[in-house]
């Protein structure tokens, strides 16, 4: 649930992976929630949970994966420094969001770590602009002080089994999850389920799940381009022109309209024709 919660706060592009951090009370949770998250981010901790996961023997199950994605990190919009850390290694320390894993849940009410007011202090006075709790309400309320807050949270209207979350474009649309999967049923992208109706910048429609800003200029156009374009500052003749001016027999296939820049500094449309064009074009 943090992971699926996190991907979803970096999706809709108003806070980015530097503005989050994940807390949670131990070191085996810590390590359970890098191993999960390191797939999809770049994780920071800090050398005090480094220090005392190599202490307590706690090692990432898969070595050489682990080793993998340190070096071969992903250059996607979601990836950037994540923060994970233990509660008693992030004092002093403030980001704008703070997910908190708070991992007991039990019949007797055992708290374990969270249970002295010093350590309940320092995790919900972190965060600037907002923050998420995950844990079992019950297990937690056995504690006085945790009893207050959640008093406050019922007060409020903001404890509950369901998250509402809000898409940015159809904030009429009602989303609520309650399990990791609702986030890719229900918010794929970090909006809704619906489909993106806003244009590419090529003039093309998109075709995901709606989504933000960030992600909707990222996305790759996949259709067959007709159209005179302009690539950076230099004029292009586009496909159609290029396939007119040659009379090319319709068999041949216009490309994505995505750009290729060449070794020698030409940005073009990429299409089969481009060789020859290019040919042409060095020899004037």
């Amino acid at each position: 649930m943090v992971a699926a919660l996190v991907s979803h706060l970096v999706r809709q592009g108003t806070f980015g992976n530097e503005d989050i951090a994940v807390l949670t009370p131990y070191l085996g949770q810590l390590q359970k929630i890098k191993q999960r998250l390191r797939s999809s981010f770049e994780i920071v901790v800090s050398d005090r949970d480094l220090e005392d996961l190599e202490n307590q023997d706690l090692k990432d199950d898969n070595v050489e994966a682990a080793a993998e994605s340190r070096v071969n990190v992903r250059k996607t919009t979601l990836l950037s420094a994540l923060r994970v850390a233990t509660v008693d290694n992030f004092q002093g320390e403030e980001v704008k969001v703070i997910v908190i894993s708070l991992l007991r849940s039990n019949d007797q009410g055992r708290c374990g770590f969270l249970k002295t007011s010093n350590r309940i202090n320092v995790l919900l006075s972190r965060a600037r602009h907002g923050m998420y709790i995950i844990g079992n309400a019950q297990t937690a309320s056995s504690v006085p002080m945790w009893a207050n807050v959640i008093s406050i949270l019922e007060r409020d209207r903001k404890i509950g089994q369901n998250l509402a979350l809000c898409c940015p474009r159809h904030k009429e649309t009602l989303i609520e999850v309650s399990t990791p999967d609702d986030f890719t049923l229900l918010s794929p992208e970090g909006g809704c389920n619906r489909k993106c109706t806003l244009r590419l910048q090529c003039g093309h429609a998109c075709i995901n799940k709606c989504h933000a800003e960030s992600l909707h200029n990222a996305v790759r156009c996949l259709e067959r381009c007709q159209r005179i374009k302009k690539v950076v500052s230099t004029p292009v003749r586009g496909h159609a022109e290029i396939h007119a001016r040659r009379n090319v027999k319709s068999s041949y296939q216009i490309s994505p309209c995505f750009v290729d820049t060449y070794e020698d500094g030409w940005n073009a449309t990429k299409c089969k024709l481009w060789k020859w064009y290019h040919a042409e074009s060095e020899s004037k």
